[in-house]
């Protein structure tokens, strides 16, 4: 089997939804960091309102709330200005499929091309670190003593390179 080195660009993604189902849900923020040649370059956070209801559970999840969402742009926005801002650059995403999927489905809702290749750092957990009890975000900094920030969301304040709510 051949090794691949992981590429020096790509861009980290990571969604909030209102859901888990790319065909009923709706997208809430994409957040974003891109690297090129081993170096953060620009990071890309936009809220996107969703046009329904954010469910409580959710919510709770994630701090969003729809006052932070209200007059936000649409998902459909959000997601053409995400890809504006990766260009041609590769995905990277703990349990990338997840981000993937609705990012797909809200491309393909609008007729956007949308094809990526993707590097999931939950898929390469799986196989390097097979006997870790869990391969969670929090339980992965915490084994390789990574301080992690809190959710951006789940602050009081919305991140700076947001639209201010």
């Amino acid at each position: 089997m051949e090794k691949t080195a992981c590429p020096s660009s790509y861009v980290v993604v990571d969604l909030e939804t209102t859901g888990l189902y790319p065909s009923q849900d709706r997208i809430l923020e994409i957040g974003a960091v891109k690297v090129l040649d081993g170096e953060v370059a620009d990071t890309f956070c936009m809220f996107a309102d969703p046009q329904m209801k954010i469910p409580e559970r959710i919510r709770e999840l994630t701090g969003i709330t729809q006052e932070m969402v209200a007059g936000q742009p649409t998902p459909a926005e959000a997601v053409r200005a995400f890809l504006d801002f990766c260009g041609e650059q590769d995905l990277m995403g703990h349990n990338l499929i997840f981000d993937y999927s609705f990012l797909k489905h809200q491309a393909a809702d609008q007729k956007i091309p949308f094809e990526k290749n993707g590097i999931d750092t939950l898929k390469i957990a799986r196989t390097l670190l097979p006997d870790l009890e869990s391969r969670s975000l929090t339980n992965l900094c915490g084994y390789f003593q990574i301080v992690a920030l809190r959710s951006w969301s789940k602050r009081q304040s919305p991140r700076p390179s947001c639209p201010p709510t």
